[in-house]
C-alpha cells in the first residue's frame, strides 16, 4: 500500500459488527487502501454470515461516495454515512 515514505507491505481490514450483541459477524482484508469499495462486499458477507441484510448500518467517511450511497438505498438499508471527506457535501440548503 501507498504510504507517505513510499509503498510498504500492508492491508486494510474493515469489519461489520453486531450493534446488538457486540460481535464481528463480517470482515474483509484488502491491500487496497481506498475503503469506498468495501461497503457493499461488507454487506454482502453480513447477509451470507447472518441470512438476512442489516436494517441499518453506519460506517465513517472513508465508505462515503455516491455509489455507496446509491446501492444502501437500493438494498432498503438505511445508512448513517459520515459525509467528512466528500468531495462537494450537501449543506441541505438549496444552492449549496
Amino acid at each position: 500500500m501507498k504510504s507517505r515514505d513510499g509503498f510498504i507491505q500492508a492491508y486494510n481490514a474493515q469489519v461489520a459488527v453486531d450493534v446488538g450483541a457486540q460481535i464481528i459477524v463480517a470482515l474483509r482484508l484488502t491491500n487496497n487502501g481506498s475503503d469506498q469499495d468495501a461497503l457493499l462486499a461488507l454487506l454482502d458477507a453480513v447477509e451470507a454470515n447472518a441470512g438476512e441484510m442489516p436494517n441499518e448500518v453506519s460506517a465513517d467517511n472513508g465508505f462515503c461516495s455516491e455509489a455507496n450511497l446509491e446501492d444502501l438505498n437500493a438494498c432498503t438499508v438505511r445508512g448513517y454515512v459520515a459525509a467528512g471527506r466528500a468531495s462537494k457535501p450537501s449543506s441541505g440548503k438549496k444552492g449549496g
